[in-house]
């Protein structure tokens, strides 16, 4: 039995389909005697044939309703069609006397060098994305070969795999993923969760330990992969495979009812976590009552200046006409720490985490500040939207913030342009500074939302990217608990309501203990509403409060996690 990471749940049985290594090799050593007109001809047609085949992709995204693939299919679209690139290319087959893939190999080496120098997981993921592209171009150029097809339903088993590779592949024929590389947040783990596919990560040299026909069963809610079970396992994890399939059905058909636990003692809003407007309509298929989070930082990124405000305005208008009159909550840009925007300049820092980011980037560009402010409010006047303001670590910054609203409101009421008056304001509690201050904060908002991400990156001084320190990375460790226990009790004080955003929101296992501490809202990815709707109605809420009593209690996160029973 081998075990790694989840990161799309589900369970499978099938005969393995090992993924070879994939194609990225090409010679960058020069060639004299190269036609160069013939192999910037030859270059350009591999540009363009990859271009129509990335449309197919595109379009299949589209037919599958599988928006979250579409969207990464759509930026490798943009990346195949940079200008700078393709001048790159044809430059080194003319002035480097390479070949068309020479030149394309050592051009996309050339950007994969200079990404992997930016401690930023956004780059990170671009690398993946580029050699993706680069293996593309290699094949077209190479006949094909290096590509892959499916015969039958099988498991795949890689050191990695591609994104668009993954897509390509007939998603009926894929019954699970097990793959060497490890990344939840990464663009495969989004695909595989966009189609339901079962998917393992981070199980080292798993290429090499299972051989091509082997019978595999995929246990991607435990974690599991067993290779060539006996019989009896083959019995037992079909049988679990039927009853997982009938959760789910059990799921879709309660996916629009209200969160209440038993005998309606209480209610919790189950809401969404986006980003791009095309999201909305999951977020009502799913069930959702509104969106906790709408991350407005993808606005501002693979840009070269800063958008709009009517640019801005237009986005935001459309979600929350989508979702009217449902609640839209929109955090205002936070970047910084591991997510860069080149022309915002914002200082190489020693520890950045801990430096310019978030509401203190949008305090420092107060300009560009109060043009999101302003867009937002316009926008106000076609939904229901709630304006959240990140990383929250003193008062002062919160009234920083609160006097740049002021004056957004002051010049739109000048110019005679709309916007709700009655707009909500509150805050990102994700500082343990901001916790333990909540009952101060809570004076001068009108919602708390707690970002369990960070707050567990701050509190227990552990970068949630580094993986040296992973163990300390769970939001059931005694300090995370007492902190989200004080902000909840800080708020009722206030007569505020206080959601959660965070990961641990979207853990069915944390459900009766978040009910228990009175949160008012969780907000997750579409996918899992259902599941945590699921969760809430089967909690009896007394239960649940002496659950979350005796958790307060508790010394370490082992003994949290064992009471709760994960």
């Amino acid at each position: 039995m081998l075990q790694g990471s989840c990161v799309s749940r589900g369970i499978a049985i099938g005969q393995a389909k090992v993924i070879k290594k994939a194609l990225r090799k090409a010679s960058h050593e020069e060639k004299q005697n190269i036609d160069g007109a013939a192999e910037a001809k030859k270059a350009k047609a591999a540009f363009s044939e990859a271009a129509g085949e990335i449309e197919a992709l595109i379009k299949l995204a589209a037919d599958k309703k599988a928006d979250d693939v579409k969207h990464i299919m759509e930026a490798h679209k943009a990346i195949l069609e940079d200008p700078v690139l393709i001048e790159m290319v044809l430059s080194r087959i003319q002035k480097d006397a390479l070949s068309a893939p020479a030149a394309i190999a050592a051009s996309f080496d050339s950007f994969i060098s200079m990404l992997l120098e930016i401690d930023d997981p956004v780059f990170q993921q671009r690398v993946f994305d580029l050699k993706d592209l680069q293996d593309r171009l290699l094949a077209i150029l190479n006949g094909g070969e290096g590509r892959q097809e499916l015969t039958g339903s099988l498991i795949l088993v890689a050191d990695e795999i591609s994104p668009s590779a993954l897509i390509s592949f007939d998603n009926r024929k894929v019954l699970a993923l097990v793959t060497e590389l490890d990344g939840a947040t990464s663009h495969v783990a989004v695909i595989a969760n966009s189609l339901g596919i079962p998917t393992i990560m981070g199980i080292p040299n798993i290429h090499n330990k299972v051989n091509e026909g082997d019978l595999v069963i995929v246990d991607a809610i435990n974690n599991k992969v067993l290779i060539k079970p006996d019989e009896g396992l083959q019995k037992e994890y079909a049988q679990k495979r039927e009853d997982y399939q009938k959760y789910l059905q059990g799921l879709e058909k309660d996916k629009n009812i209200a969160a209440c636990t038993l005998c309606g003692a209480r209610q919790i809003e189950i809401h969404a976590n986006i980003a791009f407007q095309k999201e909305t309509a999951s977020v009502i298929d799913q069930g959702g009552e509104g969106v906790g989070l709408l991350r407005s930082e993808f606005l501002f990124m693979d840009r070269e200046d800063w958008p709009a405000e009517e640019e801005q305005f237009d986005f935001y208008k459309a979600v929350l006409s989508d979702l009217a009159p449902l609640p839209v909550t929109v955090r205002t840009l936070d970047v910084g720490g591991d997510k860069d925007i080149p022309y915002i300049n914002i200082p190489k820092e020693e520890n950045p985490f801990l430096g310019l980011r978030a509401i203190r980037i949008s305090l420092k560009y107060e300009a560009q500040f109060k043009i999101q402010l302003r867009a937002l409010l316009r926008a106000s006047h076609f939904g229901n939207l709630r304006i959240m303001f990140p990383m929250i670590a003193a008062l002062e910054e919160l009234l920083q913030a609160k006097r740049v609203f002021d004056l957004a409101k002051q010049e739109l009421r000048a110019e005679g342009l709309a916007y709700d008056p009655d707009i909500k304001v509150g805050i990102m509690v994700e500082t343990p500074a901001a916790a333990i201050l909540s009952d101060v904060l809570a004076k001068y908002v009108d919602f708390f939302s707690i970002g369990t991400n960070d707050l567990m990156q701050y509190t227990l001084a552990a970068d949630r990217n580094n993986n040296s320190v992973k163990y300390l990375r769970d939001y059931f460790e005694p300090s995370i608990l007492r902190l989200i226990d004080l902000v909840v009790r800080s708020a009722a004080k206030s007569g505020i309501p206080v959601g959660m955003c965070g990961e641990m929101a979207s853990d069915k296992i944390a459900a009766s203990l978040l009910v228990g501490l009175g949160l008012d809202e969780l907000s997750m990815s579409p996918r899992k509403i259902s599941e945590l709707k699921k969760a809430v109605t089967q909690c009896r809420f007394n239960e649940c409060v002496a659950l979350s009593q005796k958790a307060l209690q508790l010394e370490t996160a082992e003994q949290v996690a064992n009471l709760l029973g994960r």
